[in-house]
């Protein structure tokens, strides 16, 4: 029995010491700064650059702001769209109303084209071209569309290229629409879901370009000088249309002492329905004869001052004219060709 103990214990005491040995050069190796190299490590850093490869292709542009594509505020879209709700639609607008008007659509112009990247809508690029092409044919076809087409290409500096591109870009902007509601499968009238496509692309763009968005009201907002506010007085008997009760012909003072008037957009819409007879008659293009406008505003004006000359018409043309006058001056800042 005591032969079998020993047999048993000496192995036991060996392997206790070479536990204790063990662990004193770890402690060693530990206090002095040295780590023995472990195969497990590798095995866990692969592990990791495996997930990194199979999670980075998952993530979202959004998530990888160097990637993401941004559409810029076209300047020259906006300009056009400034020049033509100023010029082409039938009536006299501020400067600084046109320049807000048109700063809404041309950040959500390029947010629908960001967003639509950002989603890989597909636009149907045959159908954009055929639109544009039409737009073009269209303005070809109308001498009226066209002589004003003309204008705007001078007053702009725009080739006839530059301004086919543009028509390009704004029928692919039209097309998003289509193309977010045919990709996602939606049924039912389109009306419900224009709304929302337009606020989630608006809600990315501010996101991601918030600052371009900044830069960009800054610069154009600052092309508009705020008048002081008119000094509201009564109209002086001298004036020919003195005796006329309208809101319209509200009259003020600027802060050089001269007349304009307060209510500015009424007085023009007042002019045009009050003289109508005298307006047709002025008329410089006879197949248009209702374009009292700012295209043609002068033309207006030099067949009336002619038609002082005659008998039937010298006294309300005399009238109209005084009008014009004030209203030159209260539209003087926001259209040059007036100066």
């Amino acid at each position: 029995m005591k032969d079998e103990l020993e047999n048993l214990t000496g192995p036991m005491l060996d392997e206790t010491k070479r536990v204790q040995q063990k662990a004193l050069e770890q402690y060693y190796a530990h206090r002095n700064g040295r780590k023995k190299f472990k195969w497990g490590y590798p095995v866990v850093i692969v592990l990791f650059l495996c997930m990194v490869v199979f999670i980075f292709p998952l993530q979202k542009p959004e998530e990888t702001t160097s990637n993401l594509y941004i559409e810029p505020i076209d300047e020259q879209f906006f300009l056009l769209a400034v020049y033509s709700d100023q010029y082409n639609q039938g009536q006299f607008m501020t400067k600084s109303d046109a320049i807000e008007h048109n700063l809404f659509f041309a950040i959500e112009r390029s947010a629908l084209l960001t967003y639509a990247k950002y989603e890989n809508i597909k636009i149907d690029k045959e159908s954009v071209l055929k639109n544009a092409k039409q737009s073009f044919s269209y303005i070809e076809g109308n001498p009226l569309s066209k002589l004003k087409h003309e204008k705007m290409l001078q007053a702009l500096g725009l080739s006839n290229d530059e301004y086919k591109d543009i028509l390009i870009k704004n029928a692919t902007v039209n097309s998003v629409i289509e193309s977010f509601i045919k990709e996602r499968g939606l049924k039912g009238p389109k009306g419900k879901y224009i709304g929302q496509i337009h606020k989630e692309a608006r809600e990315f763009y501010y996101k991601h370009a918030a600052r371009e968005i900044e830069k960009f009201e800054t610069e154009q907002r600052s092309k508009v000088t705020e008048k002081p506010p008119l000094i509201e007085v009564q109209t002086p008997d001298t004036f020919r249309f003195a005796e006329k009760e309208h809101l319209a012909l509200d009259l003020g003072l600027n802060d050089q002492q001269q007349y304009e008037f307060i209510n500015v957009n009424m007085t023009f819409d007042y002019i045009r329905e009050t003289y109508g007879s005298l307006i047709y008659e002025a008329a410089p293009i006879k197949e248009y004869p209702f374009h009292f406008e700012p295209l043609f505003y002068m033309d207006y004006k030099r067949n009336i001052e002619q038609m002082i000359l005659q008998p039937k018409w010298r006294e309300e043309a005399l009238e109209v004219l005084e009008l014009l006058e004030i209203f030159e001056r209260s539209y003087i800042d926001d259209y040059p060709f007036l100066q």
